[in-house]
């Protein structure tokens, strides 16, 4: 008896979780609600986002989510949303933008303790604007000044895992990545180099930062210059290539502040710029950001909200043809992410391995479904509503020695190589040396299976394998390298596409290993059809794993027309 009434005092001294913040009628600082409607696509992530739900909803998950919706308005759906722990991510689309999203994929990765715990970890989703890929993922990183290490780790954990079907990483696979949350990055100002880093700051550094952040813009950038996420950028151990705007200018520190309006920083832990909003573009394209805030007035967590708007320049080819049809029996690609995938892949997600039910449904789908049809300008344009380039594609890149025994060649172009070399490998066995091959693919190349031997499985455009070397040379002599035929002759096409690259170590007694990736923007050889004529891209490619320097990649591409055309 007397056990079960310290049980039930127990149960009576229990913390209640907070009741969700009440909503700020006039915010200072941050998006205000009527702002939205600018937006085309609204995507919210949030971290240890865990509440006592209000009344009516049986989980905190949907309290959140209606919270959005409603202060969204009307005009906003929701299309997409992923859950891992207490991390988040929703994205809602506005109605007259609707139609042109589609084809959402979702994925997470748990970074926590022993890796599964999912207190830590990114939570991600991908979708398509026309014929443009994007990608969000919302990530909660180490925590402490001293895990900076751990942090690099888990973001490349992050990438490692986080899959959407593509067959290069996702921070190489899409045309927009867009990476936000608290990443838990700290400042080690006043710290001589070399010296030990503790979590909790002497109260002599802990005021000078203070002041120094208090004076403005300029000592919150002189804080800055010693951002631990800046230096990883730099080093290429974490967030290689991604671009950011300026946090110390734009606001104040959003960690570690008192659970009140205002920023108010606790003495337990230095002023740092814990949340930020990341974004990596392919070469080619275009990404702005047009505001970068920090919701001071938020008082409910020891961290104030940061908001971003971003402008991205979107893809949409003119020889490409989306079609809307009432028959939900058509192979298609959902308007909507409320419906599961079919099995018909249309021709511009070669570069994603899709399986029908990696695409999960939240909803009900309205009756329209999305039919993407491609077509080459150079031939007729008068098929509109048949699978066409779709069969040809399915089967892209899934080991094809290059053959010179072309058989009834349809390509009225082709890329060959005069130059290919890498640098700087990872080492990938167990003597420090790898058996690197490299592997091209792209939405514009035509089936390896067309040009594969019949006795040849799962053909693909490969070189040769160059063994126990980490800067690999292959001969150009129309045997080690294969010649790319073009199955695509648009200029407007071929001009803003990518040959994607992967670079592959051969393993014998097990599946090969990625060493790393890449891709090459073909826009200059857009020029050169349109103009009738040939051309030449000379590149250093730079190669990542999981988001970090993997090495370089040296190329001599010419684009000429195919001399074995019919």
């Amino acid at each position: 008896a007397s056990h079960e009434a310290m049980k039930r005092e127990g149960k009576k001294k229990k913390k209640k979780k907070q009741q969700p913040p009440p909503p700020v009628a006039n915010p200072e600082s941050g998006v205000a609600p009527k702002k939205f409607g600018t937006y085309d696509m609204v995507v919210v992530g949030c971290q240890e986002g865990d509440y006592d739900p209000r009344d009516g909803f049986d989980k905190c998950e949907d309290d959140w989510v209606a919270c959005l919706a409603n202060t969204l308005g009307d005009s906003y759906s929701l299309h997409c949303k992923n859950t891992l722990g207490q991390m988040r991510i929703c994205a809602f689309v506005r109605a007259d933008v609707a139609p042109a999203v589609h084809h959402w994929l979702k994925s997470t990765e748990a970074t926590g303790l022993g890796h599964i715990m999912n207190n830590k970890g990114g939570v991600g989703i991908s979708c398509r604007v026309w014929d443009t890929s994007v990608c969000f993922i919302n990530s909660h990183l180490a925590a402490h000044d001293d895990m900076h290490k751990r942090r690099d780790d888990d973001f490349a954990e992050i990438v490692g895992g986080c899959k959407f079907g593509e067959k290069l990483e996702c921070t190489e696979a899409f045309h927009h990545l867009v990476w936000m949350g608290d990443l838990n990055y700290r400042c080690e100002w006043g710290i001589e180099q070399g010296a030990e880093i503790k979590r909790k700051p002497t109260e002599e550094r802990f005021n000078a930062m203070l002041a120094k952040v208090k004076g403005g813009p300029p000592g919150r950038a002189e804080i800055f210059k010693h951002d631990q996420l800046t230096r990883s950028c730099l080093a290429g151990d974490a967030f290689l290539g991604f671009q950011e705007g300026d946090p110390a200018k734009s606001h104040m520190p959003t960690f570690k502040v008192q659970r009140e309006p205002g920023f108010n920083y606790k003495t337990q832990r230095t002023p740092a710029w814990c949340d930020r909003v990341l974004w990596k573009t392919a070469e080619g394209f275009v990404a702005k950001q047009t505001s970068l805030t920090a919701a001071g007035d938020v008082g409910t967590s020891d961290h104030k909200p940061v908001a971003s708007g971003l402008t991205l320049e979107l893809l949409a080819h003119s020889a490409t043809v989306h079609i809307e049809s009432d028959d939900p029996s058509a192979a298609a690609e959902p308007t909507s992410p409320m419906r599961e995938t079919p099995s018909a892949i249309s021709a511009f997600d070669v570069a994603l391995d899709v399986a029908p039910e990696q695409s999960s449904a939240t909803g009900t789908s309205p009756g329209k479904v999305r039919r993407t049809q491609t077509v080459d300008a150079t031939k007729s344009t008068s098929v509109k509503d048949t699978p066409f380039l779709r069969k040809l594609f399915q089967t892209m890149c899934c080991c094809l020695y290059p053959s010179n025994e072309w058989s009834a060649p349809t390509s009225q172009w082709i890329l060959r190589f005069e130059a290919l070399s890498a640098t700087n490998l990872i080492a990938s066995d167990i003597n420090g040396k790898s058996d690197p091959y490299v592997v091209f693919f792209s939405s514009v190349l035509e089936d390896p299976g067309k040009y594969a031997g019949p006795n040849v499985k799962n053909p693909k455009w490969r070189t040769k394998t160059i063994t126990t070397n980490l800067n690999p040379t292959w001969p150009c002599d129309g045997k080690s390298v294969p010649t790319l035929p073009l199955a695509v002759s648009h200029a407007d096409v071929i001009g803003r596409e990518h040959l994607l690259i992967r670079v592959m170590d051969e393993d014998t007694l097990s599946n090969d290993d990625l060493i790393g990736s890449g891709r090459l923007y073909l826009g200059d050889f857009g020029d050169a059809i349109r103009a009738g004529k040939g051309g030449k891209i000379e590149k250093l490619i730079r190669l990542t794993s999981k988001g970090r320097r993997a090495g370089e990649l040296m190329l001599s591409l010419v684009l000429e027309k195919n001399p074995h055309a019919a």
